[in-house]
């Protein structure tokens, strides 16, 4: 079988790092399990989620509370510095029947209190990152087109790995294979998909691709992986049939998800590597 790592993990400066994507994933799961200690101390209300400016405080290391409180108090002046309404951020107690001194602050009301807390405790940088992702759709997209980058690479292996079971063993029928989940899932090759979204030459979809294309692919693959797994393809053609009609299953999900076919869905205009570049000196991974 090709050395699939050969096939997905490529060297060129234009190409993102993807040992590097993978760092950054496993840093964001290690933060989010850091803070998973306040998802149960979230409230909601009309759709927001709020949290208490108090228990906030105490997670971050503020034994006084007035010390996070005057942290709170700057972000107030920064929310009208910026044209952030201070009623819709940072609500009464009263509100959530809590009847003590303290307000409950919107996501972003969250992360401006701590873009003013003491860096040297353990906890803000980590905060810092996790408040941003759930204040700004855009840090959340990037975040999600970095996990759905990663598992396409551990997907893509997979698959390919299975699909030699069923006689798929030479370059050639390893590129055959590929471009029969493509042309399932968008009606054409996989050479002429990336002429048609306008994929640099060196770089493949999957560097291109948002987190809802890029999830939509991994599903082909792992509906073909686990079909090829349970014996449904003995010889190379048969795999080659069973990944197309895999990739036109979801082609048509796609479709009723979006409105729109994969092959018209957008490119993302940022690198996938200056994100994870980003993200790696914002986590310290």
């Amino acid at each position: 079988m090709p050395k699939v790592d050969q096939i997905e993990i490529r060297r060129d400066s234009q190409m993102p790092n993807l040992q590097r994507v993978d760092d950054v994933v496993a840093a964001i799961a290690t933060r989010d399990e850091r803070m998973g200690g306040l998802r149960h101390e979230f409230e909601e209300r009309d759709g927001q989620v709020f949290i208490s400016a108090k228990v906030l405080g105490e997670f971050l290391g503020y034994s006084d509370p007035a010390r996070f409180r005057s942290c709170v108090s700057r972000a107030k002046i920064t929310a009208t510095q910026t044209g952030k309404s201070i009623e819709s951020h940072f609500l009464s107690p009263e509100l959530f029947d809590r009847h003590q001194d303290d307000l409950w602050l919107s996501p972003w009301a969250a992360l401006a209190s701590i873009m003013e807390a003491d860096p040297k405790k353990p906890l803000v940088a980590q905060a810092k990152s996790y408040f941003a992702a759930l204040a700004s759709e855009e840090i959340a997209a990037d975040e999600a087109r970095l996990r759905q980058r990663q598992m396409f690479k551990e997907n893509f292996k997979q698959l390919h790995s299975s699909a030699e079971q069923a006689g798929v063993t030479t370059s050639r029928d390893h590129a055959i294979f590929d471009d029969a989940g493509y042309r399932g899932m968008y009606q054409r090759s996989a050479k002429e998909v990336k002429q048609q979204k306008g994929v640099p030459d060196r770089m493949t979809l999957a560097d291109c691709a948002g987190a809802t294309e890029l999830a939509a692919n991994n599903l082909r693959m792992a509906m073909t992986k686990d079909a090829l797994d349970q014996g449904t393809a003995n010889t190379k053609n048969q795999a080659n049939q069973v990944h197309r009609s895999k990739g036109a299953i979801v082609r048509k999900a796609v479709k009723q998800g979006t409105g729109m076919n994969p092959e018209v869905l957008p490119l993302e205009n940022k690198s996938l590597d200056q994100i994870s570049r980003d993200k790696k000196k914002e986590l310290g991974a």
